[in-house]
């Protein structure tokens, strides 16, 4: 399914395009883990359509990357000595990404065995973004529908609404020439950087195409008991939750406000702790 932001005026091109015209860089960003553990590593290295598979390494160390993995050499690896963030290291791998198209995979998304090859036929000559269909076991999470920092649903299949579509980084494919045009907020750390970024290809009317026949599933494997490492969590989430809702006026404001003392009370009451009035 196509959809064109209500912006963009010129009619979409489909002409047929050569395998190198079609080919993808595969983005995917690491914590804390080895580089084998990544849910779809065999596949990309395998597919005829990645061109390159740039990891960037948010980890306290850096990891290795296994001598025995078939088809090694398509690996980009770098260290960013820390954790600089998302939006930092996403945009150190855009700037060395060569093929005409981009993909931003999570570490823990397992994809179809088709899942580039089906992508590649819905390629239009023009910038625009490529959204799958990513669940998890409860619901379908994107595309969604984005009203300023309110984020709606799609539970009856129907992605009609271009004006407010918008989607997770899992699996997101982008034309490369759409970074000339937007980037990745290095204000932000971790929360809300696809949100940001797909609000900034609105403002550019930048085409967003739904892939309706692909599906991804991710797994959420965060659940933690470990009082201080949700201290830092919320730390993270709470100066994210500020930058985004800054973007949208004195009524963003208001609404982070309003999530960061219902979240600060969950945590007080998970923990019994008043640590939390203090972050």
């Amino acid at each position: 399914m196509v959809i064109a932001t209500p912006s963009t005026s010129s009619e979409i091109s489909r002409t047929p395009q050569r395998a190198r015209e079609r080919s993808v860089d595969i983005i995917i960003i690491l914590y804390e883990q080895g580089i084998e553990e990544i849910t779809s590593l065999e596949y990309f290295l395998n597919s005829p359509t990645v061109h390159g598979v740039y990891i960037r390494d948010n980890s306290s160390h850096p990891h290795k990357v296994s001598a025995t993995l078939h088809n090694r050499d398509l690996i980009h690896y770098r260290w960013m000595g820390g954790n600089v963030g998302l939006p930092k290291a996403y945009n150190n791998a855009v700037a060395e990404c060569d093929a005409p198209f981009i993909c931003i995979m999570d570490d823990d998304t397992a994809v179809p065995d088709d899942f580039l090859e089906k992508a590649s036929a819905y390629f239009i000559d023009e910038p625009a973004v490529y959204l799958p269909l990513v669940r998890t076991q409860r619901e379908l999470i994107s595309p969604h529908l984005q009203f300023g920092y309110r984020v709606q649903v799609i539970a009856d299949g129907d992605f009609s609404d271009a004006t407010h579509m918008s989607g997770i980084n899992s699996g997101m494919i982008l034309a490369r020439d759409v970074f000339t045009t937007v980037r990745y907020d290095e204000s932000l750390f971790l929360d809300e950087v696809d949100h940001e970024l797909m609000v900034r290809v609105h403002e550019h009317g930048i085409p967003i195409i739904v892939m309706d026949d692909i599906v991804l599933h991710q797994s959420f494997s965060y659940d933690s008991n470990n009082m201080q490492a949700d201290i830092h969590r919320f730390h993270i989430w709470k100066q994210d939750t500020r930058t985004y809702y800054a973007m949208f006026g004195k009524d963003g404001k208001r609404a982070a406000s309003i999530r960061i003392r219902a979240r600060r009370r969950n945590l007080i009451r998970k923990y019994k702790s008043l640590r939390f009035l203090f972050i």
